[in-house]
């Protein structure tokens, strides 16, 4: 059924589109041995010049960053090309295009810059999707990070071991959720391995884990940068 196919896009997307960029580029660059310990040391940057771009078609409409400032123009346009890529690839990967012509459909996407530095970049996609005649509608939350030194995705196996010591810290981050008390540890590090995407700031990292629509699609679990 369609709400079935859609369900499982929305969890698998950001997987794809870092899948999709690692296996064309690999991944040259081996991660710093404490990622977050390094994002606390790194320079952030507060004031920069951006605007935003739009992507619309029929009832789809998406929103990303475009950055003009603090690189070289050919430095910004390699960094804005890889942005606008993995932004349309999270539409385009899930085969959504052919089912919002309908004048009920829509498909609503925007952004926000968690963290940016002559290092780094982490965005987050926040909209949701309806398709006519469907029982609900589907709310989104992607992630883009991007290592701007070697021009390569990031995703959460490349800010962490994804081991038993991160699911401590990750099940000690968990409120009192009916959800996380009903599955093993087994499943959540399966999950998190295969599933899970992350954004970060300057003093925490976020962990977007996807959930069933009766749970709210998503939840995400904040862990301290310490």
């Amino acid at each position: 059924m369609r709400w079935t196919f859609y369900n499982k896009t929305m969890l698998f997307a950001t997987i794809a589109v870092f899948a999709a960029i690692v296996a064309c580029t690999g991944l040259s660059n081996p991660k710093p041995s404490n990622f977050m310990e390094f994002i606390l040391s790194d320079i952030q940057i507060e004031n920069y010049s951006m605007e935003t771009e739009e992507y619309k078609k029929q009832n789809v409409r998406i929103l990303y960053p475009k950055l003009n400032s603090h690189f070289s123009r050919s430095k910004l346009d390699q960094i804005n090309e890889m942005i606008r890529i993995g932004t349309l690839d999270l539409f385009f990967n899930g085969d959504f295009e052919d089912d919002f012509s309908h004048e009920m459909s829509v498909y609503e996407l925007e952004y926000e810059i968690k963290y940016f530095s002559t290092s780094y970049i982490s965005i987050v996609y926040k909209g949701y999707f309806n398709v006519y005649r469907s029982a609900h509608p589907t709310h989104l939350f992607y992630t883009l990070n991007i290592d701007l030194n070697s021009m390569e995705p990031i995703s959460l196996k490349d800010i962490v071991d994804i081991d038993e010591v991160f699911l401590r810290k990750f099940t000690n981050a968990i409120d009192d959720d009916i959800y996380f008390q009903n599955i093993s540890d087994e499943n959540i590090l399966k999950n998190l391995e295969k599933t899970a995407s992350a954004y970060f700031t300057k003093t925490h990292l976020y962990i977007v884990y996807y959930l069933p629509f009766i749970l709210g699609n998503y939840t995400i679990i904040e862990i301290t940068n310490a």
